[in-house]
C-alpha cells in the first residue's frame, strides 16, 4: 500500500519482540530505500546479513547501495598501486590497503592460484591466444563464508604497454564460498602481441560481518605475479581437458591494445 513510514512503525514493533528476525529487518530495509533513506536502509540490511549471511534479497539490495562506492574505495586503488609499481620496476606491495589506514595481509583465509597457457599459433598469422585458468578456496573450516565483489588484472605486453582491467563480479561472474569450498573459472585473451607478465587481484567480503569494519568485512585476494611470456604451448583440441572443472567466461579481444 506504499505505507512506508507505517510500515517501519511495525517492523520496530516486531523487532523489539524477536531483535534477530531477518526477514523483518530485510523488510524494513527495503521500506527505508523507498523513502530514499540510503543509509538507514544500508545499515539495516547489514544487520540482517550479520544474522542471515546468505540472504541473497539483502545482499542485492546492499549491492545496489554500496558495491560501486566499496570497488572504488578499495579494488581500484590497489590495481593503481600494481600499476604504479610496475612503470617504476618495483615489485607491488604484498599487502592490501582495507580502509581505515590499515592494510591487509594479502590473502587472510583465501588460497588462490593460477596459470596460463598459449595456444598453439595455427601458421596463418592471426592474433595470439591466451588460456587463463583462476581458482579461489575458502581455506579454513573455521572461517565464515565470503562472497567476491569484483576483479582486476594488470597486462604487461613484452613492448613495456601496461592495460589495466577492472570488473565487478556481478550474476554469472559471482560467487558465494561457505568454508572449505572452492570456485575455479577460466577464460581467453586474444592480443595482438606477446604479454610479459600479469598481475591480479579480487576484491570478496564477509556477509555476516557486513556491520564491522572494512578490515572485518573484507578480504583483498592477491594473485601472484604470473610470468605470462613463460607460458607453454597447447594444442586448440586440449583446452576442453584444460577447461574442466572450471566455468568459462568466455573470450576477451584485446588485439587493438597493442597495436
Amino acid at each position: 500500500m506504499q505505507e512506508y513510514q507505517l510500515s517501519l512503525e511495525d517492523c520496530d514493533r516486531v523487532l523489539s519482540l524477536k531483535p534477530g528476525h531477518f526477514g523483518c529487518l530485510s523488510g524494513k530495509g527495503m521500506c527505508h530505500m523507498s523513502l530514499g533513506q540510503g543509509k538507514q536502509a544500508a545499515a539495516t540490511f547489514k544487520r540482517a546479513l550479520t544474522v542471515h549471511p546468505g540472504m541473497g534479497g539483502a545482499l542485492q539490495a546492499l549491492d545496489r547501495l554500496d558495491r560501486k562506492g566499496n570497488l572504488q574505495k578499495l579494488l581500484v586503488p590497489r590495481a593503481d598501486e600494481v600499476i604504479q609499481a610496475i612503470e617504476s620496476n618495483r615489485s607491488a606491495p604484498s599487502s592490501w590497503e582495507l580502509g581505515s589506514g590499515l592494510r591487509g595481509d594479502g590473502n587472510d583465509g583465501v588460497a588462490v592460484d593460477w596459470d596460463v597457457h598459449q595456444v598453439a599459433p595455427d601458421g596463418s598469422g592471426g592474433p595470439l591466444t591466451y588460456f587463463f585458468r583462476v581458482g579461489f578456496r575458502n581455506k579454513s573450516i573455521g572461517t565464515v563464508p565470503v562472497r567476491s565483489l569484483g576483479r582486476f588484472y594488470v597486462l604487461r605486453f613484452e613492448s613495456g604497454r601496461v592495460f589495466p582491467i577492472m570488473r565487478p563480479t556481478e550474476g554469472a561472474a559471482e560467487f558465494y564460498l561457505e568454508p572449505g569450498e572452492e570456485y575455479r573459472y577460466a577464460w581467453i585473451f586474444s592480443v595482438s602481441q606477446p604479454l610479459a607478465e600479469m598481475h591480479g587481484g579480487m576484491l570478496l567480503d564477509r556477509p555476516s560481518r557486513a556491520a564491522t569494519s572494512d578490515r572485518e568485512r573484507f578480504v583483498g585476494a592477491n594473485l601472484p605475479v604470473l610470468p605470462v611470456s613463460q607460458a607453454p604451448e597447447v594444442g586448440v583440441q586440449h583446452l576442453e581437458v584444460l577447461a574442466e572443472g572450471h566455468v568459462f567466461m568466455g573470450q576477451l579481444d584485446l588485439t587493438q591494445l597493442d597495436k
